[in-house]
């Protein structure tokens, strides 16, 4: 069942942040350059909104391994 959830989760997240990141950085009136720009910068934030899920597993198998003994 995790792997459906994540199939379904991570691109979403992935898309979600990018969108809110393009429309937080988007002027009024934007020229071709800047829509180029913004338009980098959001898909890089949404690719780097992964590393909110590696942290976290990285934070519960640390704390797993930590109560296991």
């Amino acid at each position: 069942m995790m792997g459906k959830f994540s199939a379904v989760i991570g691109p979403a997240f992935v898309g979600m942040v990018g969108l809110i990141t393009r429309r937080i950085l988007m002027p009024a009136t934007p020229t071709s350059e800047q829509l180029q720009h913004v338009g980098q910068l959001a898909s890089r934030w949404g690719i780097g909104s992964i590393l909110v899920f590696f942290v976290a597993g990285a934070l519960l198998l640390f704390i797993s391994i930590k109560y296991e003994t």
